[in-house]
């Protein structure tokens, strides 16, 4: 049964953060972008003030590529994650407040490429899934395709712990 439908707050929604009573839908097209929603008795309500653009390129191709991967949490909720695939090639940390989220993330070069899938291990380290080269006319090819690992200090950085090629 449905119980609601509400705008992403932009386009082609991809993926979807929670914690607590927090929701953040992370957006792929027009650039990229987080919205933010409070989460009020089992009903979403959105928050103006808690939309971030990531800043991507539109108009770049393969439009694939350059869109946002994927949004999740850290375990304590102080950061929301965002992997940006080639279009940026990062690994944006956004603090989370009572406000929302900041204005502009820490914003963190993966040393692979591709970087597309996020999850936190056991450890409350980030891993990510790096799908190919740093070359988009390589990413088209068998790419290096690897699995990295991260520390998020205290500044909201990433640290490489590990990363290992999956083939």
């Amino acid at each position: 049964m449905r119980r609601q439908v509400v705008p992403s707050g932009g386009d082609f929604p991809v993926g979807v953060a929670v914690h607590g009573d927090l929701v953040y839908v992370l957006n792929a097209l027009g650039g990229g972008s987080v919205q933010g929603f409070r989460n009020v008795r089992g009903s979403l309500v959105k928050v103006d003030a808690w939309h971030r653009s990531l800043g991507l390129d539109p108009a770049a191709t393969p439009q694939f590529t350059h869109t946002p991967g994927q949004v999740a949490f850290t375990p304590d909720a102080r950061a929301l994650v965002v992997a940006t695939k080639v279009g940026a090639n990062t690994m944006d940390v956004f603090q989370v407040g009572r406000s929302g989220i900041a204005a502009r993330p820490v914003v963190t070069p993966t040393h692979g490429a591709v970087p597309f899938g996020c999850t936190f291990d056991a450890l409350g380290r980030l891993v990510v899934t790096e799908a190919g080269t740093n070359s988009v006319a390589t990413f088209r090819e068998a790419g290096t395709n690897s699995v990295a690992t991260f520390r998020v200090g205290a500044d909201l950085r990433l640290t490489n712990v590990s990363e290992v090629a999956t083939g």
